[in-house]
């Protein structure tokens, strides 16, 4: 099985970064700690999603066979895999807020 040289995984990265980097100034342009690290989580989370799509295009490929790997699910697959990245930065952003909340209320109660 070859991988070929334009395979989305670094078209991904990129294109998950200026998307991830444009969410986080629109909504946090103030808080720069809040902006930088949401900005350090997309890397992470683009290089796992990219490695769960590897592994689904290789099953495929072996139960499916090359012809449905190249084809449609191929596509399918890259859009699912971009889809279920963006919706994990909103997660982790909104995961970020809230302990950013609870952490202002305990200082603002003590």
């Amino acid at each position: 099985m070859l991988i070929a040289a334009a395979c989305a995984g670094l078209n991904s990265i990129i294109s998950l970064s200026a998307i991830c980097l444009l969410y986080a100034w629109l909504r946090h342009q103030s808080n720069v700690r809040h902006l930088l690290l949401l900005g350090l989580a997309v890397l992470p989370i683009a290089v796992f999603a990219n490695f769960v799509r590897v592994l689904v295009l290789i099953l495929i490929t072996y139960y499916l066979g090359e012809a449905a790997a190249q084809g449609f699910l191929h596509e399918f697959a890259g859009l699912v895999m971009f889809s279920i990245a963006l919706i994990t930065i909103f997660a982790v952003d909104e995961a970020l807020l809230r302990f950013s909340n609870r952490r202002t209320t305990r200082k603002a109660a003590a």
